[in-house]
């Protein structure tokens, strides 16, 4: 009988967070129970087989990955002989790369080889920190990775498991697995695999289909493969599909899919009133975009959503409370529906987030008791809330029924001036130069976060309307220099959120004022 003269490999990268009981929503249920699955099945047939876990140190940083080498022929067949294995991948002695995300599977194309690499990844995105973290649009350009997938492999299947996974309830290693079966030369049967499934007892049916979807969806192999940028909505709040119908109607083509998200984001905040009032809003911007891709409505619409669904401590409540949350974290903690989870949140609050969610005039009469203690700054306590015990849920389903009331709080007050005030100055600047009200439109990505990070942002965006919005609504500053200036100072403001290139750059802008003026 003739051996192979080498094991099958099977190389399953995941992200820090992906291999275990980790953070990140879908594939924390990824590579640690694929890798036993794997291995199961491959004990289960006699094969010989070792998987090795090498963890990360960081969610979303740290280098983690499973590494399975079986070989495909019984033990019992061996006479007596035991093949050696590796403990780690060696870069172009690859048979099968899995990611399960877009980014990961470009990291992993380093094992592969262009004669037996085949590559089975996932085109939906979940940002890494460093995307995160930029204060401006730091995602990566994922398409080259597409582009570079079939030309560095044999083989290369790239198809949106995230869409299986949300229809199915399963776990991205079953359809990850389920790829990997329809291969003509993988060594562990496919019914082995179903087996395997079975025997583990996690989530059986939705593991089963997710695989059987899996498989499918390799054996169709699109050629070229949508990426998923972020996940989707899984389902739209009720009460809206007059809303939606009305975007169909009154939107152009261009600015329909940014205005139907924006009314889904604020209804699911609110209510369906409050994302009525969001398309009334942008209603007259509308009318006054002359751009040929409607870019001032989409810009508008885009960050209106985003604004009007600010951060308070109603909505954290609301959203540590769903019931969907809980039944993600068990599992993403991978155990059954009969043991015991318990869920810490910690909350830091201070006066901003209290006086926020308080009626207008106790806001205020909180806000000068404390400045004539002066408490501002000391208030900040921090709580470590237990979201699965009776009184910890109790009291975030408590905060979250306070949402009936925003409308009459400081923070709601506040925030809709301010929202105000901005799309007053779009609809100036658009009247004026349709340029200039794009760009004052794309001031309002600078509103985000919560806490400093918003007081930051709330900061930078007075410093350019003062430098820039305002002598450009007053007169005093020509359209394109308003228009050359807006872009100069929101990009240093992005840049460096703490405040040091924008003052530089106000600087700069103020030392040009004279030339301008004499022009």
């Amino acid at each position: 009988m003739t051996l192979p003269d080498r094991p099958y490999t099977v190389y399953i990268a995941t992200m820090g967070g992906q291999g275990g009981s980790g953070v990140e929503p879908m594939a924390s249920r990824g590579g640690r129970l694929i890798a036993r699955w794997l291995t199961d099945a491959a004990h289960a047939v006699g094969f010989p087989v070792q998987s090795t876990l090498t963890p990360g140190t960081a969610q979303r940083t740290g280098l983690s990955y499973f590494y399975v080498e079986i070989y495909p022929v019984p033990t019992a067949e061996l006479g007596g002989r035991t093949p050696v294995f590796r403990l780690a991948p060696r870069p172009g002695d690859v048979d099968l790369l899995i990611a399960f995300e877009l980014v990961e599977a470009g990291r992993v194309l380093a094992y592969a080889d262009k004669t037996r690499t085949t590559l089975i990844a996932s085109t939906h995105r979940f940002y890494t920190v460093a995307e995160k973290v930029s204060a401006s649009d730091g995602r990566f350009d994922a398409r080259p990775i597409v582009d570079a997938a079939p030309k560095e492999t044999r083989h290369a299947i790239l198809f949106d498991m995230a869409e299986i996974v949300r229809t199915t309830g399963g776990s991205v290693s079953a359809v990850a697995l389920g790829a990997a079966a329809s291969l003509p030369t993988f060594p562990v049967p496919a019914a082995a695999l179903e087996a395997s499934i079975r025997d583990l007892g996690i989530d059986v049916d939705a593991n089963l289909s997710g695989f059987a979807r899996g498989r499918a969806a390799a054996a169709a192999r699109p050629a070229a493969p949508a990426i998923e940028a972020a996940p989707r909505r899984p389902s739209l709040p009720d009460g809206i599909d007059d809303l939606l119908t009305r975007v169909e109607a009154t939107f152009p083509e261009d600015a329909r899919a940014i205005v139907r998200e924006g009314v889904a984001r604020v209804a699911d905040y609110q209510d369906a009133t409050y994302a009525a009032r969001y398309l009334d809003l942008i209603d007259p911007i509308r009318a006054l975009d002359q751009t040929d891709d409607h870019a001032l409505t989409r810009e508008t619409a885009r960050y209106l959503a985003l604004w009007m669904s600010y951060e308070d401590v109603i909505r954290v409540a609301e959203l540590k409370s769903r019931p969907e949350r809980f039944r993600r974290l068990r599992t993403e903690a991978q155990v059954g529906d009969k043991a015991v989870v318990r869920v810490t949140e910690f909350f830091k609050p201070g006066l901003p987030e209290l006086t926020a969610i308080l009626p207008v005039g106790a806001a205020h009469a909180l806000r000068r008791w404390a400045r004539a203690l002066k408490l501002e700054n000391r208030l900040n306590v921090g709580l470590h809330i237990r979201s699965t015990a009776p009184w910890g849920f109790a009291l975030l389903w408590l905060l979250r029924r306070l949402k009936r009331f925003r409308r009459r709080s400081q923070g709601f007050a506040e925030e809709s001036a301010a929202i105000a005030r901005w799309l007053a100055a779009v609809k100036g600047a658009a009247e004026k130069d349709t340029g200039l009200g794009c760009e004052v439109a794309a001031c309002g990505r600078l509103i985000k976060g919560y806490s400093d990070t918003r007081a930051r942002g709330f900061a930078n965006f007075e410093r350019i309307f003062a430098a820039a919005v305002t002598p450009a609504l007053a007169g005093t500053m020509p359209p394109a220099a308003a228009r050359a200036a807006i872009v100069t100072l929101r990009a240093a403001a992005l840049a460096d959120p703490e405040g040091d290139k924008l003052a530089k750059a106000e600087a700069a802008l103020r030392a040009a004022a004279p030339a301008r003026v004499a022009e």
